[in-house]
């Protein structure tokens, strides 16, 4: 069975570590190195759609909702991989990475943030032992939330911090070896999908103001590598099969969660991520997934427009520009 791009992300990345050793002297998940907000901001007025390449060389950034290329960033060298995005309220732009260890030869974990339409990086936090994938931010508590997978025999873990800050929470749950995507919902719970034992996503949530994660059980079978990432639509939370080529929207209740709806996406190939954005939903799509496809949300069914890409893409995110 093929696995899909973050499964083999995730299995390249601790067998590299694996064989390298033990990198960093900090405990699981803990970032080291954490750079204060120094960054100019370079903001544009619009609204813009980012997207991380497949090559982890490029975050392309597009206007929005047209799709026009306008600018590219390059990620910091020695970047193997970009894992996903996620942007706030006020439209920074915050995006995880994987890169060569230092001196090392292992790999090290990142998030970086970017201002609105800005060039230079903002904040950074390194993660020496672990690898962050999903990252959420929570507009109420203005919290992030990041996900991350162990390297090695380590476990993943989640985190939320308030950016700008390196001191922050971590979490987990008991099933849960390795965490990779996340979503804060409209009162501010938090949801984080992942692998344990077995072939099956876990899914767990930690209740707004609470200190424990809690395994919730899903009334339909998802396959690791049929998983992709959570998002709030405004109403459910959102999980994407990609397996199934299809969005299901979700209603939680005390530790069950049920499958209430499904946008099935007609034509939907590859394993990229997709973004949810008012009536309609975005996705890298074809051929290397070098185009973003456009359906109807929650409806789905026929592609409705295709929008061109330089390259090959793997995440989106819309970050909102000032609307004085």
């Amino acid at each position: 069975m093929l696995l899909n791009r973050q499964a083999r992300r995730y299995l390249a990345a601790a067998a590299i570590t694996f064989l390298a050793g033990c990198i960093g002297v900090q405990p699981l998940g803990l970032p080291g190195n954490e750079q204060l907000r120094t960054g100019s901001a370079n903001a544009a007025s619009g609204d813009l759609m980012y997207a991380a390449s497949t090559d982890g060389r490029h975050i392309y950034i597009f206007s929005f909702p047209q799709g026009k290329l306008v600018h590219q960033l390059t990620p910091p060298a020695g970047t193997i991989s970009l894992q996903g995005l996620c942007t706030d309220a006020s439209g920074d732009v915050f995006v995880t990475s994987i890169s060569k260890g230092k001196g090392s030869g292992g790999s090290e974990g990142h998030l970086y943030e970017y201002a609105h339409g800005g060039t230079k990086i903002l904040w950074t936090l390194d993660f020496f032992d672990a690898a962050p994938f999903g990252c959420a931010l929570d507009p109420k508590a203005k919290t992030i939330a990041i996900s991350t997978i162990g390297l090695g025999s380590r476990n993943g873990e989640v985190w939320t911090f308030t950016p700008g800050s390196s001191s922050g929470q971590q979490y987990s749950a008991y099933n849960t070896r390795n965490y990779f995507y996340c979503a804060y919902d409209g009162k501010g719970d938090l949801f984080v999908n992942g692998a344990g034992a077995g072939t099956q996503m876990y899914l767990d949530e930690l209740v707004s103001g609470k200190s424990q994660m809690t395994e919730l059980s899903l009334n339909k079978y998802v396959s690791v590598s049929g998983m992709g990432q959570l998002q709030w639509d405004g109403k459910n939370m959102t999980l994407e099969h990609l397996t199934a080529g299809a969005i299901y929207q979700l209603s939680v209740s005390g530790s069950q969660a049920k499958i209430v709806g499904k946008t099935p996406l007609s034509g939907w190939s590859g394993s990229a991520l997709s973004t949810i954005a008012g009536s309609s939903v975005f996705v890298p799509t074809g051929v290397s997934q070098t185009s973003i496809g456009v359906w109807k949300y929650p409806s789905g069914g026929k592609l409705r427009n295709r929008l061109s890409s330089p390259g090959g893409l793997f995440a989106l995110a819309i970050s909102a520009g000032s609307r004085q």
